[in-house]
Order: C-alpha cells, then sequence, then structure tokens
C-alpha cells in the first residue's frame, strides 16, 4: 500500500491482505525471515521495517512508528497531521537515529507527526490549563504588572535558562532501562526457539550470536562512561540498532511458527493417510504367508517390516521435518513390502 526509503540505510513498508486468514507481514517475512532476508541482502544489509496498512489512519500511523510503543494518536484530518504520544523510554526510539524513524513514518503514511513524551504531554496539558485559567481571570492590573516583568527579564538569561533546561535531559536510568529491555526482547527470542524446537539456519544462529556479544558489551556501561547526553544519545542508538533487529527476528519466529503450524497439520494428514495404508497392507501379508506359507526371504521381509512398524510407533514428531523423515521410513516399509509381495 505504501513505502518510505532512506537509500541504503532503511525502509517501511505497509502492507495488507484482502483474505482475512492471510497475514500479509507473515507473507512478506516468510518461513523463518527467508523472504525478507533475501531482499535486505540484495540491498546490502539495508534495514526493512514491515507493518500493517490500516485505513484507520490513527493505528496506521501506530504501526508506522514501529519498534516503538505509542501510547496515544491524535489526528488532524483536515491538517494531515498528528500528534503522538509515547513512553518517556521510547521517545528516542520513536524519533530514531537523526529522526529516521519518524521521518519515514511521516512519509509512509503522509502525515505530518509531532512525537511527544508521556511527560512532556502532561507538561504541554499543565500550561494549557494554567493559560485558560489565567484567561478566565486576568484584568487590567494583572495585564500591566506581567509586561513591565517580561521588559524587565534579561535575554541572556532566558538564554542560559534553555542551555540548563537541555542539559542532563537524558538521564542514566533511560539508557539502562532501554537496555534492560533489549536484555527481555534477546531472553524472550531464546525461550521462543526452545520452546517451538527450531533450529537456526547458519545466518541466523550468527546474527544471534552478534547480537548477544554486543548486549554483554553495553553491559559494563557505567554512568561515569556515558557523562553527556551525547554519550547517552550514542549508546542508546546502538541499543535501538540491537532493538530493532531482535524485532525482525521475533517477527521471523513468530510467521515461521504459524507458516510451521499450517504445514505441520497437511503432512500429518499425509502421514496418517500413509501410516493406515502401510499397517493395512502388513497385516494383508501377514495373513497370506499365515494361511499360505512363505519362503524364507518373503518371512524375513515380514520380519523386518513389523520391526520397521514398531520403531515408527514410537516415534514423537515435533516438527514438519520430523514427520517428512517419518513419512519416508513409511514409504521405504510399504516398497519394500511391495517389492516382496507386490500389489
Amino acid at each position: 500500500k505504501s513505502i518510505a526509503r532512506d537509500a541504503g540505510s532503511r525502509s517501511k513498508i505497509a502492507v495488507y491482505s484482502k483474505d482475512e486468514n492471510v497475514d500479509p507481514v507473515g507473507a512478506c517475512v516468510g518461513m523463518n525471515g527467508t523472504r525478507v532476508n533475501a531482499v535486505v541482502d540484495e540491498l546490502h544489509g539495508e534495514k526493512i521495517d514491515i507493518i500493517n496498512w490500516d485505513e484507520n489512519i490513527a493505528i496506521f500511523i501506530k504501526n508506522a512508528l514501529s519498534p516503538s510503543s505509542v501510547t496515544a494518536v491524535s489526528v488532524d484530518l483536515d491538517e494531515e497531521s498528528a500528534l503522538v504520544v509515547v513512553p518517556d523510554d521510547q521517545l528516542s526510539l520513536a524519533i530514531g537515529k537523526e529522526g529516521q524513524n519518524a521521518r519515514l513514518a511521516a512519509r509512509l503514511t503522509r502525515y505530518k507527526i509531532d512525537i511527544k513524551s508521556e511527560s512532556q504531554y502532561a507538561e504541554m496539558e499543565e500550561e494549557y490549563e494554567d493559560e485558560y485559567e489565567e484567561d478566565e481571570y486576568e484584568d487590567d492590573e494583572y495585564e500591566d504588572e506581567y509586561e513591565d516583568d517580561a521588559e524587565e527579564e534579561d535575554p541572556e538569561d532566558e538564554e542560559e535558562d534553555v542551555e540548563e533546561e537541555e542539559e542532563g535531559m537524558i538521564s542514566y536510568d533511560d539508557v539502562m532501562e532501554s537496555y534492560d529491555k533489549i536484555v527481555e526482547l534477546y531472553s524472550y527470542l531464546e525461550d521462543l526457539y526452545g520452546d517451538e524446537k527450531i533450529p537456526l539456519d547458519e545466518g541466523m544462529e550468527k546474527e544471534m550470536a552478534e547480537i548477544s556479544e554486543q548486549i554483554f558489551e553495553l553491559q559494563g556501561t557505567t554512568e561515569d562512561m556515558i557523562p553527556t547526553d551525547e554519550d547517552k544519545i550514542e549508546v542508546l542508538q546502538k541499543i535501538d540498532n540491537i532493538e530493532d533487529e531482535l524485532n525482525q527476528l521475533i517477527n521471523a519466529l513468530i510467521s515461521y511458527v504459524e507458516s510451521e503450524s499450517q504445514y505441520f497439520d497437511e503432512v500429518q494428514e499425509v502421514v496418517n493417510k500413509n501410516y493406515d495404508y502401510m499397517q493395512s497392507y502388513f497385516e494383508s501379508c501377514w495373513d497370506y504367508v499365515s494361511r499360505n506359507g512363505g519362503t524364507d526371504n518373503e518371512v524375513e521381509a515380514l520380519i523386518q517390516a513389523r520391526d520397521d512398524i514398531s520403531e515408527i510407533n514410537s516415534w514423537d514428531p515435533q516438527t514438519s521435518s520430523d514427520l517428512q523423515e517419518m513419512n519416508d521410513r513409511i514409504l521405504f516399509v510399504i516398497e519394500w513390502l511391495s517389492a516382496m509381495f507386490g500389489d
């Protein structure tokens, strides 16, 4: 439906499906991320965010600011603009490195987006209430006094106040909260892989190892190491990049699990049919030999088939790959019996 791109750096793509049973994001990401990773490789590592398009512009804007969390979206349809409120610890993530995330989201949705943290929004509301009360009760005397104070105020003092406010806007605790979030995401990713028993391909295993190393390097970051806002922003940008990579891996995994579940059911149905046929065919051959006798080779073939079936019965397939292996063994037994006894 829409695309916004900073060539060589990052792209955002909004997708949708006419079929409600099809997950558009999962379809684009592909099983285990194979589809999107192929595109990323062709673009030499350019990051790609795939999000759900929505006809509700507020939801669309919320999705477009992914991977940041969004508290609220207020839309002005006439001005094609929106005020977005995000948690305090998500502000830098929502804006992105050099404003990239917010810029791409604005281009993707074709709306002007103003992003405020929850505390900034609360201050705005408080200022609005104060101004409303002042307008309600102001008189000429108060207005004259206000003007006199404004004339006496030194512009240089105003500049110093602004500088003092700007200094220390980002605390060490803000950085650590963001760090804790990626640690939780990585732990969640590991748990997902463990629970779903999904084997990692070489590329994904390497990517997880690199992320783990980056998180470990950030683990030793102390407050003395990042004394200025500039230092903290640099670390937050590293954390932002790691979070992007983790979210891509998690989305790829979820898509794989959903596809795997559907494929597992389809393979299971085929395996069940082949198993029933194998069992029925084996019993027919066994009855034939029991009634009419058989050659040594036929008896040996039946004993081998019986042992194979007993082993197959002990299997507990967990993935579609396990089912495929089981099906191959079933087909082997059927072919072995067919070669010995015919149809």
